[in-house]
């Protein structure tokens, strides 16, 4: 049942809870440069690049580099220069980056971005259950586009699901991964400090709160959020010029898959039966989130 995801994994990526940026990368950060140093002469450059002229009809503050500058902003898509600061103040901060990816129209933005401005790029996938096809196509689509392979690793949250027995029995041994220990068990393994996230400020209230409270670049965390001020219509329309498709997934659940939820089981049991009975093999009880979904729309029928 587990020789695709033994105890050993998430005992070994405890062993990563105090590497939060401490002497353990001292080698990988002292080559790059300090956040607040990349910030201004970010800033100051951006003042010397814009030309003042009759085109520019406004002024604003601008915090998404993390320190509040004044700039001009022409009229027209603001995708031309506003959103794109806080990813090209974080390429003067450092040449390699992690990059989460899911499948989801936010991470494939998030690493189209990060392959232009950064040397080098290692994408990673958290994933729930190991080998399912339709998640496997997108991994393989991209990674034959940027020629690159996308670690995968199994997501922090598969550990709870593991010892507490969420749709099987449970297993007190398997330990309980946090998300820092995955992190900096990705950190140790490739040797690449920053990471790059997909979570944008108009997501919800809470990851505005976050984002705000932390700066689009999170020095202490070593993380940063290339599309934060991104809105929805823009992420689809970068991913409609750039090309690039979103999981297969998405288009039948509206997301990229992430959770056991009744709704998401029975909509994947609808269009992928074969990837579903490999959900049932880790999760035998699995069936009985269906049932409850599928109860609960024959209650809401019209009569």
């Amino acid at each position: 049942m587990e020789t695709w995801l033994t105890k050993a994994a998430f005992f070994h990526m405890q062993n990563y809870s105090d590497l939060n940026g401490g002497e353990k990368y001292g080698e990988i950060r002292g080559e790059e440069r300090s956040a607040s140093c990349a910030r201004h002469d970010y800033a100051r450059n951006c003042e010397r690049r814009i030309p003042c002229d009759w085109r520019w009809r406004r002024r604003q503050v601008c915090k998404s580099a993390g320190r509040s500058f004044i700039r001009n902003v022409w009229p027209g898509w603001r995708l031309k220069l506003g959103i794109y600061d806080t990813v090209r103040t974080a390429s003067m901060i450092t040449n390699a980056v992690l990059v989460g990816f899911s499948g989801g129209k936010d991470s494939v933005a998030c690493l189209d971005l990060c392959f232009r401005y950064f040397k080098r790029v290692q994408p990673y996938f958290m994933y729930y259950i190991p080998g399912l096809e339709f998640q496997e196509r997108t991994l393989r689509w991209y990674e034959s586009k940027y020629e690159t392979e996308i670690i995968r690793i199994p997501h922090f949250e598969l550990s709870s699901f593991l010892r507490y027995g969420t749709f099987r029995n449970y297993d007190l041994s398997v330990p309980i991964v946090k998300t820092a220990e995955a992190y900096n068990y990705l950190r140790e393994k490739t040797g690449i400090y920053w990471i790059a996230a997909g979570e944008r400020i108009a997501d919800s209230i809470v990851r505005r709160a976050m984002i705000k409270e932390s700066s689009t670049i999170d020095e202490k965390r070593g993380r940063f959020y290339p599309i934060a001020h991104f809105n929805k219509a823009e992420i689809l329309a970068y991913n409609k010029a750039q090309k690039l498709p979103v999981s297969e997934e998405s288009r039948v659940l509206g997301f990229s898959f992430r959770s056991l939820a009744p709704r998401d089981m029975l909509a994947i049991k609808r269009a992928y039966p074969s990837d579903f009975e490999k959900i049932k093999a880790f999760f035998p009880l699995i069936e009985a989130s269906v049932k409850f979904w599928e109860i609960h729309e024959q209650r809401n029928q019209p009569n």
